[in-house]
């Protein structure tokens, strides 16, 4: 009986040690966020390995798109790998790991006036890109008349016609790779499956629009301005017509780049 209580205090003691060593971490990264001379990113992912390279992921394309939005010297610009001052906070969360990651921006920045010490925000802002394209709109869907009465009805979705059928990529586990990607709200869910598949050997590279040497060859994430990442599509490769994964239809880069969207490539292994 007495080795049953020692050993309900002994856990007792151990989740509370634990408490208070997660609310002293949350602690530190609310100061670190407060601060207004960092830039920083946070992941949480099964691993702390998947954790700490998805958050460097979005720490570059956040410096990157800070530097965008202040007009700072685009060489400035840094890629995941780049970043050899990075500094790191992680702990657990529930059975995950959490992995936040921060750079002085004092060592990114440091033509920016050391009087700016506004706090910095993980926002997504547009990403300089080549000139735009003119693309042509596709019609949209005519309205539904019936013989006794006009009725305009929303378009509803349509079957999977021939042409969209025809979109599909011809190696069926990329497609489905693509289809569980495009599930996934946001950068850190897409992460989430680059990261497993790149274990499997199925993806052979991923990253920053900096770090792209061959943007015709590569697939592209197109992701939302907030805070989030949010997800809006996958393009794959090609000049200036790319399958739109998500509306199956042609769609170019031009048409996200530069206008308030930010963008992941990645590369499927052969």
């Amino acid at each position: 009986m007495k080795q049953r209580i020692l050993m309900l205090l002994l856990g007792c003691l151990s989740v509370t040690g634990a408490i208070a060593q997660n609310s002293g971490i949350t602690k530190q990264i609310n100061d670190i966020k407060r601060d207004g001379k960092y830039f920083y990113a946070e992941s949480t992912m099964e691993t702390e390995e998947e954790a700490r390279e998805a958050a460097t992921l979005m720490l570059a394309n956040y410096i990157n798109d800070y530097i965008n939005d202040k007009n700072l010297p685009p060489e400035s610009k840094v890629t995941e790998h780049s970043l050899t001052k990075v500094q790191c906070i992680k702990g657990k969360r529930g059975t995950n790991m959490r992995v936040f990651v921060y750079v002085n921006k004092a060592d990114y920045v440091p033509f920016e006036s050391a009087a700016d010490d506004t706090p910095f925000e993980s926002k997504v802002e547009p990403i300089a890109a080549p000139e735009p394209v003119e693309s042509v709109a596709a019609p949209e869907a005519a309205p539904t008349v019936t013989s006794e009465s006009v009725v305009v009805t929303e378009p509803t979705a349509a079957p999977v016609t021939s042409s969209e059928a025809s979109m599909a990529l011809p190696v069926e586990w990329q497609q489905e790779a693509l289809n569980e990607m495009l599930q996934k709200p946001n950068l850190q869910g897409v992460i989430g499956v680059l990261n497993r598949m790149k274990v499997d050997y199925k993806v052979k590279r991923f990253g920053t629009y900096n770090e792209c040497k061959n943007v015709a060859e590569c697939f592209w994430v197109i992701l939302e301005d907030d805070t989030d990442k949010s997800l809006v599509t996958i393009l794959g490769p090609g000049t200036n017509d790319r399958v739109n994964f998500r509306t199956r239809q042609y769609d170019s880069l031009d048409n996200y780049f530069g206008k308030g969207k930010s963008a992941v490539w990645f590369e499927f292994s052969k």
